[in-house]
């Protein structure tokens, strides 16, 4: 028996802990978007990186065709 005569059961333990657990899964869903959303942002990044580094070393070259 439980206090106030409350019978604590595995099912009421399991009920209490998802209830408890609920933010952290929300959280941890938030997380986990912010993380997708990051990496596209550091991929999208990297691409553009990739792509001015190709145009700098184009002008380099142009410049070096002119003189």
């Amino acid at each position: 028996m439980g206090a106030g005569g409350n019978t604590f059961t595995l099912g009421n333990i399991n009920d209490a802990s998802s209830v408890l657990n609920e933010p952290l899964k929300r959280k941890i869903r938030s997380l986990s978007d912010s993380l997708r959303e990051s990496e596209m942002k550091v991929s999208e990044l990297t691409g553009l990186v990739a792509s001015l580094t190709a145009d700098a070393h184009n002008s380099q070259r142009d410049m070096g065709d002119i003189l």
